[in-house]
């Protein structure tokens, strides 16, 4: 939770980041390891925290630490549950950044990432996100089901469940036609596959209880 509260403000901070990885040997380990995955990075050899921090660069980082992070308080449950939010979160990333460019994406990746922390943690969605301090429009998005992260959150829902006539209807909300919503959504599954791929050689496996 104290990775997933860093990545949640506006402006990362790789002093406080590397200060939690320096105490947790599990965590370096991971990120060396992802840092080095071919699949990440095929040209430098990482051999230090900093070193890491820097060569990933802000939105990558966040990234690294909210899928290590994610799959640390999901090791009781299915996989599935880590799989769906990871794909949720690109899906929101892509959609927003066709919207509205580069700039904002991380907040929309945010709110497809914490979309099923509820399931996971088995709490309330409003006192987890609560504790996380996050942007309001991503706190409306998943709690209030409302907003401009809402509309992007429920085509990925709709998507999911095959609810095509929702899926047009909040396709016409955001001006993005379904087939190019199909598009990015097959994209974000590609995605995650690949995350995964890189970083299940060096996580502990969940078990399907």
């Amino acid at each position: 939770m104290q990775l997933m509260t860093e990545i949640a403000k506006p402006v990362l901070d790789k002093e406080a980041l590397e200060s939690i990885f320096q105490k947790d040997p599990t965590l370096s380990f991971l990120l060396i390891k992802f840092i080095n995955n071919p699949l990440v990075n095929k040209s430098h050899k990482i051999g230090s925290i900093r070193h890491a921090l820097n060569y990933l660069g802000e939105v990558m980082v966040k990234r690294f630490v909210a899928i290590i992070s994610l799959a640390g308080l999901n090791s009781d449950k299915p996989n599935e549950l880590l799989n769906l939010s990871l794909s949720r979160a690109k899906y929101c990333e892509l959609v927003d950044a066709t919207i509205a460019g580069e700039s904002d994406a991380m907040s929309a990746f945010l709110v497809g990432l914490f979309s099923l922390i509820d399931v996971i943690l088995d709490k309330s969605m409003s006192s987890l996100l609560v504790s996380l301090e996050l942007d309001e429009r991503i706190t409306q998005a998943i709690v209030e089901e409302d907003g401009e992260y809402w509309f992007i959150l429920a085509t990925a829902k709709a998507i999911e469940s095959g609810d095509w006539s929702s899926l047009f209807k909040h396709s016409l909300d955001l001006n993005i036609p379904k087939e190019q919503l199909f598009q990015i959504h097959r994209e974000s599954v590609r995605w995650q596959n690949t995350m995964i791929q890189a970083i299940s050689p060096h996580y502990p496996t969940t078990q399907v209880r």
